[in-house]
């Protein structure tokens, strides 16, 4: 009860903060302060010593120490005054401090006494960790530990695994699916979700971790449909529901994101989620203003609330207020350094006001942590070109081809600076991947010699052409809806022509004819004077 109602104290000190009004964008800063946590922690570190704290209990000291700073995370960066020494010294300064405020308001000598006998007998030589870990292992079944712990530091050592797993097998797989989903390993925390679908194959927080990872992993198409499945579910659900506005807003799906906006204003119209979604309609029909409004309202639910200012940071980008987005976007890493897509939202801005090292600093923030995300490489391979950092820029596309380039922007971007580079090969496999025909790339080309890949014998050549034949036949379903398209398509006319491969020229030729522009005369031009060339070949 002393720490609710200090929390309590705490939300009225910001309120009153608030009201006497920072600046707007910073004004849901917390900067109140419990006025009860000091003296939580000193009967709840003398309550340990007697080992007389149960599993909540020994939580709830956690979180007291956590709120004083006085926790330290295992393999993180660290301030220099939160080593262990400093720590110490710390613990036994507060301890002094409050026997003093103790005597000043003449408190009776039991009381003196036990501060004594704090000061005294403390080690100081405990951990939020540890303690963490000991509560998880007298009550496993208390999620809020786990989370806690998660958050402190996500990585366990072997012992820690050993204590945790033998607390409750099944609690401890479920503190593993949300850590790997976290640091953004959806293919690990798929794998652990669906062992444990199999002895909970009802449980709704399941199915919201699956549509979770679905979103992660950009299948949007399942994610949709699991996430209709916990609505159906769970009728009133509004928790992870702002992820699935995400998911639709992604889609473009504007008549479900609009029922799903409805839904929750009726279930519950003072909650963060409902916000969140309600902004996104907004956003979907370009109402940013409205949208930010109700992000701002999300905010004023609970402060802490991250992905409203992410969304806040679009929006504003949107908007083309690069300033305000770099504000939202920094709110954002200092709520959680790991979200992703605030790191990428600020290599945007500056890559926006052409602070390209700025942007590669911010876009390697986000690699980072999602290494397997080929947008991440795409956008950071964009500023090394734009530094005419040219090698660093391969690099960066390479790895974004290898790493599913969907949108295959990297795979253009790859033929396109091969090209400038006179690597013609290099560069028609790539824009043949490029136009979707990655499965044809091996047997296609030739390498730079013009001869086979495979020692350059007359039957292996035969394969090759047998084999590129059946590309040509299904090459008239390659969709030119793109300028990068119609210009792959064009380089790849010309560079067969070149080889001499008039009858892969002229399918590419033929494609661009349906097309309207001067890549239409250009192709026209080509197969003339192919017709040319093999009517004087023939004579």
């Amino acid at each position: 009860m002393m720490l609710q109602a200090g929390e309590k104290v705490k939300e009225e000190m910001d309120l009153d903060m608030n009201i006497t009004g920072s600046s707007k964008g910073r004004n849901m800063q917390r900067q109140g302060s419990n006025p009860y946590l000091k003296e939580l922690y000193l009967a709840l570190s003398m309550a340990y010593q007697q080992n007389s704290l149960d599993g909540f209990g020994l939580y709830l000291y956690a979180v007291i120490l956590k709120r004083l700073g006085y926790s330290t995370s295992t393999g993180s960066t660290q301030d220099p005054t939160t080593t262990p020494i400093c720590m110490k010294t710390r613990h036994r300064a507060d301890i002094v401090e409050e026997q003093k405020r103790q005597q000043y308001h003449g408190s009776a000598n039991d009381k003196r006494t036990k501060f004594d006998s704090a000061a005294t007998t403390l080690t100081f030589d405990v951990t939020t960790r540890f303690i963490l870990i000991e509560s998880i292992r007298r009550y496993p079944w208390n999620w809020s530990a786990w989370m806690e712990l998660a958050a402190h530091s996500p990585f366990t050592s072997s012992e820690e695994e050993i204590i945790l797993a033998a607390s409750c097998p099944w609690m401890y797989q479920l503190f593993q699916a949300h850590v790997l989903l976290d640091q953004q390993q959806n293919d690990a925390a798929r794998q652990v979700l669906m062992s444990l679908e199999e002895h909970f194959p009802q449980s709704s927080y399941l199915l919201a971790q699956q549509a979770l990872t679905s979103y992660h992993i950009r299948d949007f198409d399942q994610s949709q449909e699991q996430f209709q499945r916990l609505a159906e579910r769970d009728p009133h659900r509004m928790e992870n529901m702002d992820v699935y506005s995400n998911v639709l807003y992604v889609k473009e799906d504007k008549t479900e994101l609009s029922r799903l906006a409805h839904r929750a204003l009726k279930v519950e119209k003072y909650r963060p989620e409902t916000c969140c979604i309600i902004g996104n309609y907004y956003s979907i029909k370009n109402k940013h203003d409205r949208a930010i409004i109700y992000f701002h309202r999300a905010l004023k639910l609970d402060p802490n609330f991250l992905s409203a200012w992410t969304l806040i940071g679009h929006e504003y980008i949107e908007m083309k207020n690069i300033s305000a987005a770099i504000e939202a976007y920094r709110h954002a890493v200092d709520l959680s350094a790991r979200d992703y897509r605030a790191w990428y939202g600020l290599g945007q801005a500056y890559e926006i006001l052409n602070m390209f090292l700025y942007s590669i600093y911010y876009y390697r923030k986000s690699v980072a942590i999602r290494p397997y995300d080929a947008r991440m490489w795409c956008a950071l391979g964009g500023c090394y070109e734009k530094l005419s950092k040219v090698d660093e820029a391969l690099a960066c596309f390479h790895r974004a081809v290898n790493n599913q380039d969907r949108e295959g922007i990297a795979s253009f971007h790859l033929g396109r600076l091969n090209a400038a580079r006179g690597q013609q090969h290099e560069a028609a496999k790539f824009y043949l991947i490029h136009l979707g025909l990655r499965s044809t790339v091996t047997s296609a080309l030739q390498d730079e010699s013009g001869k086979s890949k495979a020692s350059g014998s007359h039957h292996t050549s035969n394969n090759q052409k047998e084999e590129f034949v059946l590309f040509c036949s299904s090459s008239g379903n390659i969709r030119i809806d793109t300028p990068q398209a119609l210009s792959a398509t064009l380089y790849l006319a010309y560079y067969f022509k070149q080889l001499r491969q008039f009858t892969e020229a002229t399918i590419f030729c033929n494609r661009l004819l349906d097309m309207q522009g001067p890549e239409k005369e250009e192709a026209k031009a080509l197969l003339r004077e192919m017709h040319s060339v093999e009517a004087t070949s023939s004579t």
